[in-house]
């Protein structure tokens, strides 16, 4: 498995985990658990230039100690997705990075059009597919995720995903601010 995000996500061909950074106790109280089965969302754009919208869950969870770490925490599971975070690729693969956010911006319209809610959880948690699935990127589920990142510290949330939203605005504006952000990002880092 790939670890992205300072051992936050961990991508491999045989699923995608999250380490939430919290314990069983704690996964409990903040209702991880009932948040599993929260959707994340699957963006596909096909070749006439519409989109198809599919559903993400996690299958399971599981505690462990991750490596570096002294305490067991609790680790969501989901199908694999062969891809790799936007934020890894605005420093490893512009051309990449500028399609992904292509893509975004359009679908982020499309969706509009369409009275469909796209969630924005900032660009770790927006995976990019690889090979052969180039016009696919996964939103992993908001609250799963926010709640890793909360999990850490604040400017661990900060680097990984505030900086890139403004949710005081509208489900679009923020999205168009959070694209701005993006395409700010591919041009200066």
């Amino acid at each position: 498995m790939i670890e992205y995000g300072n051992g936050l996500l961990f991508i491999g061909k045989d699923s995608l985990e999250i380490d939430t950074g919290l314990s069983e106790r704690e996964a409990t109280h903040g209702k991880v658990f009932q948040n599993i089965k929260e959707n994340g969302i699957i963006i596909t754009k096909k070749a006439d230039g519409s989109f198809i919208f599919e559903d993400y869950l996690f299958m399971e969870n599981y505690s462990k100690i991750a490596d570096g770490r002294k305490n067991e925490s609790v680790f969501v599971k989901g199908p694999s997705f062969s891809g790799v975070p936007l934020y890894d690729l605005f420093s490893s693969d512009k051309t990449k990075a500028i399609n992904a956010v292509n893509i975004l911006s359009l679908a982020v319209e499309y969706a509009k059009q369409n009275n469909i809610s796209l969630l924005n959880i900032g660009p770790l948690g927006t995976i990019v597919g690889e090979d052969n699935n180039e016009n696919q990127i996964l939103i992993l589920p908001q609250e799963i995720f926010e709640k890793s990142l909360n999990a850490r510290s604040d400017s661990v949330f900060s680097i990984y995903s505030g900086i890139y939203r403004k949710n005081s605005l509208s489900e679009i504006d923020s999205w168009r601010f959070t694209l701005a952000t993006y395409a700010y990002r591919i041009c200066t880092d």
